[in-house]
């Protein structure tokens, strides 16, 4: 290998980056340009001005197929639809009496394990409202608690310790944890067996950075 000075490197490295970014620009033009064709070609199938929602229709589906699947769907695949879908954080929760009088009966971590509830708990505001799509009733921490750290929740979740060099070691491997997790496949088949055909299901758990955050401080305070 050659060593380059240090000011014939720079001015290569400057070359290089001129021409990534020139390449890139490029790049984002001609998307831009695909777009814009895309949403003149489907103007009068979509927004208040003609205009579909969507930048481009996928080629692989019929009219006839788009149009027996449901809103949330074609929006993920960025298909032209009448409207936006809609749908809420937290739509199924204290503010909903549906809600409450689960509750009433239940406690919080019954409803989230049992899939016969978690299906109940998350179709109350389907019901009522007309969502575009059910959000699978659970929480966010039960991969910590498969991989051994205990959970409680009063009312606040609270994990049994903290993770620190110390007590990385407790932790299960993945493959001994998934077990404990089956109980979110069998909520998942429940809730979609009560809920139409044309309404979407989202998944719900905790996001891997918000579970490091979680298990480092042993509760939600960070």
């Amino acid at each position: 290998s050659v060593l380059l000075p240090v000011q014939q490197a720079r001015r290569v490295g400057g070359m290089v980056g001129q021409h990534t970014r020139a390449a890139r620009a490029l790049e984002g033009q001609q998307r831009f340009q695909h777009q814009r064709i895309a949403i003149t070609r489907t103007r009068g199938h979509g927004g208040p001005d003609g205009c579909a929602f969507a930048p481009a229709r996928s080629p692989r589906r019929s009219e006839s197929a788009s149009r027996m699947s449901d809103l949330f769907l074609r929006a993920c695949r960025r298909e032209p639809v009448e409207r936006p879908p809609v749908w809420m954080m937290r739509q199924a929760g204290r503010y909903h009496a549906h809600y409450q009088a689960l509750r009433a009966k239940h406690s919080f971590v019954e409803l989230c394990k049992r899939p016969e509830l978690a299906a109940e708990t998350a179709m109350g505001p389907m019901r009522d409202f007309d969502f575009d799509a059910a959000i699978l009733f659970s929480d966010l921490l039960f991969p910590l608690e498969a991989l051994g750290m205990g959970l409680t929740y009063d009312p606040a979740p609270t994990l049994s310790f903290q993770l620190n060099p110390e007590t990385f070691s407790r932790l299960k491997h993945w493959n001994d944890a998934c077990a404990a997790l089956a109980f979110q496949g069998e909520a998942v088949q429940a809730t979609r067996a009560v809920l139409p055909k044309n309404k979407s299901l989202i998944g719900f758990v905790g996001g891997p950075w918000t579970l490091f955050v979680y298990a480092v401080e042993g509760s939600h305070k960070g």
